[in-house]
């Protein structure tokens, strides 16, 4: 088999981790290993949803985000703001005010990216009416949610929906509209590792419009740490952008058809092995996010109670008196984008660590070996020997990147 690796930005300093082994119980594609005492990470099964970052109790697991290094190389500066920006407690400084010490810092121009998610919903309101077979269409709008179903529900991917996602139809329809500037520079501010690696390692498109990413908290950082304020253009989405910042906003744009929202790694894992064991009723449209309620749960954002953030998204929302936005013509921009802005232009495929060989008398072996090997452990994945679960343990052992020994309790039969 090929030795492939696919980029991801969760990192884990091995000075850091102590082999506690709490983020290799969360991972939900059991994508972590113990060796050796310290954690790493098998880069074929990491979808960055970011949870092995957010209970890491020893701060030893972040997200390579870039830290505004790159603006001093463009003339022309756009920075897109993601929709649970507005979620954040900016210690009583007014939303305007936060843009204006955003502009300071560098930017020329500041969008939010729920004037993508309003041409993201339009579109798919439209498809939603056209299809009338493969359903349902599973949302894009999550890009960890796409690799999961990559690594671990790869026969899902036929439902997939065929459009790209919101920050990147913005990030595209803006360098058209400014294609004559010069030494043009278009910023991202990911509230997730699974954005970051979207833009780094894109999934459906050939390459991304965005010149560079940075964590959320970075900027939010930023803005409390400076006083002063600078001018630029700013495009606002209205309330149908805004509402994509949490759990519900794509179900409640989307009424009329019968749509279910989830959030949650775990609750995704649940819902997709219905859906696989088709027990699931029949619907139009699955809305899903990999973090809890949606991106205000993003592991790049200030660490803070998820439903405080959707209400203070919520008190935003109701300020917003737009259904679109009103800076911009969504429903023009939307009759009058071009398709390949619009949707995916490669195929999503299976990752390929779902084939122990590629040959399949090899492959064979591996999965019986793996079986016999399961017999001998005690089937109640203490995580001892450094895997997830026996299960786990017991393919290690049998594609040799562990030892029988290892199991404490195998070794203590003999």
């Amino acid at each position: 088999m090929k030795n492939e690796s696919y980029f991801h930005s969760i990192r884990i300093s091995e000075e850091k981790c102590l082999g506690c082994t709490h983020c290799m119980r969360v991972c939900p594609t059991e994508g972590i290993r113990l060796r050796k005492g310290k954690a790493y990470i098998q880069d074929l099964k990491c979808i960055d949803c970011g949870e092995c970052l957010r209970t890491c109790p020893h701060s030893a697991i972040t997200s390579e985000v870039d830290l505004c290094n790159l603006l001093a190389n463009f003339d022309y500066k756009i920075l897109i703001l993601p929709s649970s920006f507005a979620s954040l407690d900016f210690k009583g400084i007014p939303y305007e005010i936060v843009l204006k010490r955003l502009f300071y810092s560098g930017f020329n121009e500041i969008w939010e990216e729920g004037i993508g998610n309003e041409i993201f919903l339009l579109k798919t309101r439209e498809l939603l009416r056209k299809r009338k077979e493969k359903k349902p269409i599973i949302s894009t709008a999550c890009p960890s949610i796409v690799r999961f179903l990559q690594v671990n529900f790869p026969s899902l991917l036929y439902f997939l929906s065929p459009l790209n996602a919101p920050k990147d139809i913005l990030a595209s329809f803006i360098r058209e509209e400014r294609e004559n500037y010069k030494k043009l520079g278009i910023f991202y501010a990911s509230p997730c590792p699974a954005k970051v690696t979207s833009v780094k390692n894109p999934q459906g498109i050939r390459k991304s419009q965005f010149d560079d990413v940075f964590g959320t908290n970075n900027l939010y950082n930023k803005v409390l740490s400076i006083r002063e304020m600078g001018e630029g253009k700013i495009y606002l989405s209205g309330r149908v952008g805004l509402s994509m910042g949490e759990k519900g906003g794509e179900k409640n744009f989307l009424k009329n058809y019968k749509v279910i929202s989830i959030s949650g790694v775990q609750e995704a894992k649940n819902f997709f092995e219905k859906l696989e064991e088709e027990k699931i009723p029949p619907v139009d449209y699955i809305e899903m996010w990999s973090c809890a309620n949606g991106c205000v749960g993003g592991s790049l954002l200030p660490s803070e109670d998820t439903n405080i953030a959707s209400f203070r998204l919520e008190s935003e929302r109701k300020k917003r008196f737009n259904k679109f936005s009103k800076d911009v013509d969504t429903i023009k921009i939307y009759k009058s984008i071009k398709e390949e802005i619009l949707f995916l232009s490669e195929e999503i495929k299976p990752r390929p660590q779902y084939f122990l060989s590629e040959k399949f008398e090899e492959a064979a072996k591996i999965m019986n070996e793996t079986e016999k090997i399961l017999k001998k452990l005690p089937q109640i994945d203490c995580g001892s020997c450094g895997a997830p679960s026996c299960r786990a343990f017991a393919e290690d052992v049998a594609k040799g990147e562990a030892t029988l020994s290892e199991c404490i309790f195998y070794k203590n039969k003999r």
